[in-house]
């Protein structure tokens, strides 16, 4: 059933995989052209040769989605219809054609950084007749485990791959049935609880294209291409694709009759793969003649490969009940009076051998895992070792190093004090007497005979020193400063002034007149020469003609300003730009958008030259090569960005909720640079506007990261989204609340400090430290949506965060375009 172009071109995978059978064949096709049967022949001793075959079908995204969504954790089937579809390890022996034995191997966590899937199979293509057998094996087995068995989402390849090329000739000692159905649960297991929390199911690890295998091999839906062709997965053509709504078509037309709960046609080469291993609860059962008769043509005559164990043909009647696969013996039908009692026991004894041998080879492995451990634990033992020696060496290193330090300290000790006693030896004598000098609560007489504390030997003093001693007693002479002259003047001022009002009050015979205040000095550059004192004279009451009614008013203190000689003609460098970004987003952007990206910043060469500037907001090329390089970004970046989305709405009306956007500035100027006159950013909001939207987007800045706090008018709530959710971004939320309703509160009729404050935890969320920015504009975008809100649908946004970011600075460059 094919899909046309029209029907496919609108569909949205819900969920993605990387396991491709069509690339693969590709690349198996190629190998079998260069190295022919030799190739097969070592393949098919390792039972993998069946994938040289594999269909070159498609990934079929909508079935697969299907089909993972009837998935049940509990019972570890499909639920279709109502009938539980067990999915179970014997039926991947079966159809991937591999025997169900041997140890599981564990593909682990630990990816590896080296080579990604992708490159193997460059690998493999420009291998050519001159490689070693053994290395296109190698090759062969790695680009099988790492896409086909377990294809990872990030195309890392497990650890364990590369550490099983090691020892490819243990490659059949694994049992690769029961290790891909548990790889391939816990990965239906955690879509389930994905789906289950409403979230994207994003990608799937794994085998996932059996599931299509599976599907088909329980329904009668699909003609078989080939019913004889072993094993399963060869039995089926690529030549269909199912669009969504035939698949939702299919599972609803889906009758009780096309629904099978088992493998039809068991043969004998498959039961041998299943043989000693298969647990009792397998859904696989021999089918019974009356119900798919046996063929009596010569190619169901051919002989089967050998088996471990004998087994005859089924019984010609039918069965009453049917029965699961297990190791036991059929009695032939030669021989009907035969008893079945010595070969069953021969059958158990061999089963009891093999699982015997089973477990000593996982004892064996398990002892070499621990030898293993126990060598790497020696090792590093070892390394401490080492460490500690290095260590000790290192300590007494030091401590001789400590101690020729100390003798070099005392030789420099010993050589001043020589000198000194050389040089200046009534100092040193003077010194010792103080250094020798007893310490005592009560005068002694030893005391009197040295020297007090102020007391200067002035028999060792000359020159300079002496002229200095004979200052001690002069009286201090007071220098004029700029700094301290006006001060002292001024007490000195006010203590006349006091002394003048005093004189003034004794006097009597006028005591309404108030004597004129003196003036104020004031303060002069230190350049200038010191102004000379003024004399101080008696105090002159003036005339009641001269008295005049005047407040008295201290005058101010004039600073004097300070010049600065600028040369006009000096030239101020300015920081250059790179002229070519290598910016994440360059191979994800579109070519147009990309070209006027590079002409940009070939054109702004300087970082401070001006990209975007619109009222308070200014984007120059440095904010734009942060933006362009993963960095944070600032206020002028949300700023910007709201702009844009403004001017988005306005060309096209009604498309979205209508919105406010108070400015980041807003806040920032708050809290950090205390500045409480923040209105100016808040005064286009009014009643008039409050009536007309829906949504008031308030941005936060709060120790360097971005929040956002919506104002949700239509609910009369308040909604927080966090990109990189902590306790303490939640702190803050009722001071900034208060903040905004002070500034506004003349716009609302009701007191929204007190509306409840909601919390979000699906939304996505940022797996770095640089892109809470970005989250928030993209949170704004989505918000504005008059369509409901499904989280589930953007949790893919760290993986395109490059793009956004690209797209972002080309809108802010179109904008300087226009």
């Amino acid at each position: 059933m094919l899909c046309n172009a029209q029907d496919c071109s609108g569909y949205t995978p819900k969920i993605h995989f990387r396991c491709r059978f069509s690339s693969f064949r590709e690349v198996c096709n190629v190998l079998v052209q260069r190295f022919g049967d030799p190739l097969v022949v070592r393949l098919r001793q390792l039972h993998i040769n069946q994938f040289l075959r594999l269909p070159v079908m498609p990934q079929n995204v909508p079935l697969i989605h299907m089909l993972i969504s009837k998935w049940d954790m509990k019972t570890e089937s499909f639920i279709i219809k109502g009938r539980s579809l067990k999915f179970s390890t014997e039926e991947v022996a079966i159809l991937i054609g591999m025997p169900n034995r041997g140890i599981i191997f564990d593909v682990g966590s630990a990816k590896s950084t080296g080579k990604t899937s992708n490159d193997i199979r460059h690998d493999i293509e420009r291998l050519d007749s001159s490689t070693r057998l053994d290395d296109v094996v190698k090759c062969f087995l790695l680009y099988l485990l790492s896409n086909i068995f377990y294809p990872m989402a990030n195309f890392r390849i497990p650890v364990s791959i590369f550490e099983l090329l090691n020892t490819p000739e243990l490659f059949n000692q694994y049992n690769w049935p029961e290790s891909i159905k548990g790889f391939l649960v816990e990965e239906f297991n955690v879509v389930a609880t994905k789906q289950a929390k409403g979230l994207g199911l994003g990608y799937v690890n794994g085998l996932v294209m059996i599931l299509i295998i599976w599907f088909l091999e329980h329904t009668t839906i699909h003609a078989v291409q080939d019913d004889l062709s072993r094993p399963r997965f060869t039995r089926w053509d690529g030549n269909f694709i199912y669009t969504e709504k035939e698949v939702i078509n299919i599972f609803a037309d889906l009758e009780e009759h096309e629904i099978l709960t088992e493998l039809q046609g068991i043969t004998d080469a498959e039961k041998d793969l299943l043989l000693h291993l298969s647990p009792p609860t397998s859904p696989i059962k021999e089918p019974s003649p009356s119900r798919v008769p046996c063929p009596t043509t010569a190619e169901s005559t051919q002989t089967t490969p050998a088996s471990p164990v004998g087994m005859s043909s089924p019984p010609e009647h039918d069965s009453p009940t049917p029965t699961p696969v297990r190791p036991v013996l059929f009695t032939s039908t030669s021989h009907p009076d035969s008893s079945a009692e010595p070969e069953s026991t021969n059958v158990d004894d061999q089963a009891n051998f093999v699982l015997l041998n089973k477990s000593i080879f996982e004892l064996f492995n398990k002892y070499n895992f621990i030898q293993k451990k126990v060598a790497e634990v020696e090792a590093t033992n070892q390394i401490q070792e080492h460490r500690i020696h290095f260590l000790e060496d290192s300590m007494f290193d030091l401590e001789k190093e400590n101690s020729n330090l100390k003798e070099k300290i005392k030789k420099k000790d010993d050589f001043l004090m020589q000198f000194f006693e050389d040089q200046f030896p009534s100092y040193l004598k003077n010194y010792k007497k103080e250094m020798c000098a007893p310490s005592s609560v009560s005068p002694t007489a030893s005391e009197e005979t040295t020297l007090s504390e102020y007391e200067v030997d002035t028999s060792i003093l000359s020159g300079i020193a002496q002229r200095v001693q004979r200052r001690n007693g002069r009286k201090r002479k007071l220098v004029s400063t700029p700094f301290t002259t006006g001060v002292r003047k001024k007490k000195i001022k006010k203590k006349v002034l006091s002394e003048e009002l005093a004189l003034v009050a004794s006097a009597g015979d006028r005591p309404d007149e108030v004597p004129e205040k003196a003036a104020v000095h004031t303060t002069t550059p230190a350049s200038q020469p010191p102004p000379e004192p003024t004399p101080t004279s008696p105090i002159v009451i003036p005339e009641p003609h001269e008295q005049e009614d005047v407040p008295v008013v201290d005058q101010p203190v004039v600073k004097e300003a300070v010049v600065y000689e600028v040369d006009e003609n000096i030239e101020i460098p300015r920081a250059p730009a790179a002229e070519m970004l290598d910016y994440p987003g360059r191979a994800l952007i579109s070519e147009d958008k990309r070209v006027i990206i590079d002409n940009a910043l070939k054109q702004f060469k300087f970082k401070n030259d001006s990209i975007f500037e619109f009222g308070n907001i200014s984007i120059n090329r440095s904010q734009l090569d942060e933006l362009l390089m993963a960095e944070e970004l600032d206020n002028n970046h949300i700023d910007a960005f709201a702009h844009l989305l403004t001017q988005k709405e306005s060309a096209f009306p009604g498309r979205n909720q209508p919105f406010l956007f108070v400015s980041s500035f807003h806040w920032l100027y708050y809290k950090q640079y205390n500045d409480s006159n923040t209105k100016t950013f808040v005064s286009n909001i009014d009643k008039t506007i409050i009536r007309n939207i829906n949504l008031i987007f308030v941005p936060i800045i709060y120790e360097k990261y971005w929040t956002l706090l919506l104002c949700n008018l239509l609910k009369k709530r308040w909604e927080f989204y966090d990109s990189l959710p902590k306790k303490t971004h939640k702190a803050i939320l009722p001071e900034v609340i208060s903040h905004f309703y002070e500034d506004t509160d003349d716009a609302f009729d009701i007191d929204i400090t007190k509306w409840p404050i909601k919390g979000f935890r699906n939304v996505p969320t940022q797996n770095n430290n640089v892109d809470c920015g970005m989250y928030l504009c993209k949170y704004i975008e989505v918000l504005i949506q008059k369509e409901p809100i499904k989280w589930y649908r953007y949790l893919d946004w760290h993986s395109n965060m490059s793009l956004y970011r690209a797209e972002f600075a080309y809108d802010l460059l179109c904008t300087k375009i226009q």
